[in-house]
């Protein structure tokens, strides 16, 4: 556990850097009463991670070890970016148990990139706050993972963790591909928040903290009046960085090399045809506009969240499809939530597969995009499936507690366990405080996923496998060249 503690210790310590960049728009903006959150804040992530570099030692991390860093990460992130939001108190009169409870429900949301929000009054935070909010949708999203898979980690500890968030094979230079990946970001981060400037949506720190929040799928909005961002050509904007956020980084990558022919994998055509049956259904059946229904039917499936739309009043034929497609969500390797295009793809193929091996006799496998699944693999995505749709019927029936109907907590529980934001009203100031710790688990289990957060409380009894899942998930398979 030493390993995990001291990897711990450098990933408070990363986090503690990007807390300059709220605190610099802070004393720019001449928000005195937030600046001291923030660098307290900025200074307890520095104070733990010296603390932790202290008692223990730089190894190399095994699987479960890897799993439970990145548990213990969005924990500790969570509890400790919570202070900003309990010094300031943008929720206004509440006691101090809601006023923690809203905190920390607040910090989950953005570091998870799920986007659900107790705070009622966007307009009367301050800007710096609203940035910060944003920047915790980045550290979540790539910020973090990106650099210590970049600079920091190699060999079998980056293997391990490349396993975990769900990389497939990018190139046989993992460090360089996440470094290109990550200046693309940032690229399309200043490319769409000049374009929306340019076009009079500003201020530019509200422009780009909805930019960050769409590329993250976050879904975070810094204003009330979010629907002014949604007029054309805005809407297009917004709609391109959803998209960009929910594409796997290895599409990205090949498109940065100009390898055109490798872009349009099989996943990348499940999820466009996803995209296009489900802006059709919605359109035809709610009588919504074509453009604004192709908006939120990328912000269900891309787990951003961004809406204009009152989801308490839609029919529940309607809040049945984008059920569906919060779960399924986006594409494998992305920041996007939900189960993964590439699981609920495999899960299609396991039906036909598995009868052809009852015929034959034969182990049932399958290939997808030029990769090879095993039973095993098939057995571990059905499995992992079957965890996702128990551990939201559960979050479900815990909300129903609260006078809900359960297809209204059922959506609830999705876009929380998705990482989405949509919502039809529950997930309220005034909601129950042990519900909304109810939220914080259904949001932080959605993030990690289930088999890696399995995997970091489960201990093995085989003291010669140490902390080694049984069987890969296929959305883990990758090349033992990669690690190289």
């Amino acid at each position: 556990m030493k390993a995990v503690v001291t990897n711990l210790g450098l990933v408070m310590q990363i986090a503690g850097v990007f807390l300059i960049l709220p605190a610099a728009a802070a004393a720019l903006l001449g928000e005195m009463d937030a600046l001291p959150s923030f660098l307290l804040t900025g200074f307890s992530f520095f104070v733990w991670g010296f603390i932790l570099n202290a008692f223990a030692e730089r190894t190399e991390l095994n699987y479960r070890h890897s799993c439970i860093l990145l548990t213990s990460a969005f924990l500790f992130l969570s509890l400790i970016g919570s202070m900003p939001y309990l010094w300031l108190n943008p929720f206004g009169q509440v006691d101090w148990l809601s006023r923690f409870s809203n905190s920390v429900f607040e910090s989950t949301s953005g570091f998870t990139t799920t986007g659900l929000s107790m705070i009622t009054d966007l307009d009367a935070m301050p800007r710096s706050l609203a940035l910060y909010r944003s920047l915790t949708e980045f550290i979540g999203g790539i910020g973090i993972v990106f650099l210590l898979l970049g600079f920091f980690y190699r060999g079998k500890t980056l293997g391990n963790i490349s396993r975990i968030i769900g990389i497939v094979d990018v190139t046989k230079n993992l460090k360089r591909s996440f470094v290109s990946v990550l200046f693309l970001y940032v690229l399309y981060t200043a490319i769409i928040t000049g374009l929306l400037f340019l076009f009079g949506y500003g201020p530019a720190v509200n422009a780009l903290s909805i930019v960050i929040s769409g590329l993250m799928t976050g879904g975070l909005s810094p204003l009330n009046d979010f629907a002014s961002f949604t007029t054309v050509p805005g809407i297009y904007f917004l709609i391109a960085a959803m998209l960009l956020g929910s594409i796997s980084f290895t599409i990205h990558y090949r498109f940065f090399l100009g390898k055109f022919r490798d872009v349009f994998k099989r996943e990348l055509l499940v999820y466009l045809a996803l995209l296009a049956v489900g802006t059709l259904v919605v359109w035809r059946t709610s009588g919504f506009g074509l453009l604004e229904t192709v908006f939120h039917v990328v912000s269900a499936s891309s787990g951003t969240g961004f809406s204009t739309w009152n989801f308490a009043e839609i029919s529940q034929g309607l809040k049945g499809v984008f059920i569906a497609l919060m779960f399924i969500g986006g594409m494998s390797f992305s920041t996007s939530g939900g189960i993964k295009i590439l699981r609920f793809a495999l899960l299609l193929k396991a039906i036909p597969a598995t009868v052809r091996s009852l015929l034959t006799d034969k182990s049932p496998e399958t290939l997808f995009d030029d990769r090879h699944f095993s039973a095993r693999d098939l057995a571990v995505n059905g499995t992992l499936i079957l965890l996702s749709i128990a551990s939201v019927f559960l979050g479900a029936l815990a909300l129903t507690t609260a006078g809900h109907s359960f297809t209204d907590s059922l959506f609830e529980a999705v876009s929380a366990f998705g990482t989405v934001g949509m919502s039809v009203g529950i997930a309220v100031p005034a909601l129950a405080v042990e519900l909304k710790w109810v939220f914080i688990l259904l949001m932080l289990v959605g993030r990690i996923e289930v088999i890696p957060f399995l995997v970091a409380f489960v201990r093995h009894r085989d003291s010669s496998l140490p902390g080694r899942l049984p069987v890969p998930t296929p959305q883990y398979q990758f090349r033992r060249g990669v690690q190289e």
